[in-house]
């Protein structure tokens, strides 16, 4: 890290702690993306190294894409202070969520599956592409931390339908987000703390318990709505609501009704 950086670490009494941290993710992510172009270079010294299958451009696109969203991340903490409001684009969910599918299977271990559920004329949501990314692999990870003996995470984006919306207090057309697992679902006692920043059960192993805050920002940010849905023994469901950005007929490149597409 910068010198002047490391000595306004040093001295709490320098700054005020908020300024601290900024200074602190800000050289944290300096070196990350030296760290990211290290990795950059090493993918394609090895794709030129090995002859082109099907199976070794689904990984090579995984890991282009992982560096791409991780200079990304990286931009973001090193760029103007820009909320998600700011960066917001107008996106197609399906094809969105079709574009993720090689980074989403390079985050899954052995033994999970993913399914992908988009049917047609599914309304665009107008959001920062970055952050939308940054949550779905956040419920994706955690789904997948649900289910250690293996399983199928199931993604779905469909139009809500209106009483669907009253329900959760939502005015207005709405695409429906959901990230299903099939693990033992959330025990009662702990469901009330899961959207709690810092709470979480994984603390030895790693665990922050900032990925769901993280969530809960960015659906916020959005002006959304994030909710979960878990029994025990049959898995959980994250459903996040976007606001349709333009409900008047667009198709934006979504798949055909009732297409499921697994990885």
């Amino acid at each position: 890290m910068e010198p002047r950086i490391n000595d306004l670490i040093a001295k709490p009494d320098a700054c005020a702690p908020p300024m601290v941290d900024a200074l602190r993710a800000r050289s944290v992510a300096h070196d990350l993306r030296n760290v990211l172009a290290i990795f950059s270079a090493g993918i394609s010294l090895l794709e030129r190294s090995h002859g082109p299958t099907a199976r070794s451009l689904r990984i090579f696109d995984g890991l282009r894409d992982a560096v791409s969203h991780g200079n990304s991340l990286v931009s973001e903490i090193l760029g103007s202070p820009r909320t998600a409001v700011d960066r917001r684009e107008k996106i197609g969910p399906c094809t969105f969520l079709s574009n993720l599918e090689a980074l989403i299977a390079g985050a899954l271990p052995s033994g999970i599956e993913c399914e992908l559920e988009c049917g047609g004329s599914v309304w665009p949501v107008e959001v920062d592409p970055t952050s939308l990314k940054s949550t779905v692999l956040n419920l994706v990870v955690n789904a997948a931390e649900a289910m250690p003996e293996g399983g199928v995470i199931r993604i779905t984006a469909k139009n809500t339908e209106s009483d669907e919306s009253v329900h959760h207090g939502l005015s207005g057309n709405f695409v429906k987000l959901e990230v299903r697992d099939d693990g033992e679902g959330i025990p009662a006692e702990l469901l009330k703390h899961v959207l709690e920043p810092c709470f979480t059960t994984k603390s030895e192993t790693g665990g922050t318990g900032l990925g769901l805050t993280q969530v809960q920002r960015f659906v916020a940010e959005s002006n959304g709505h994030f909710a979960v849905e878990t029994h025990e023994g049959t898995g959980t469901t994250m459903i996040i609501y976007l606001p349709a950005a333009d409900v008047a007929g667009t198709t934006g490149g979504c798949r055909p009704a009732d297409s499921t597409q697994s990885f």
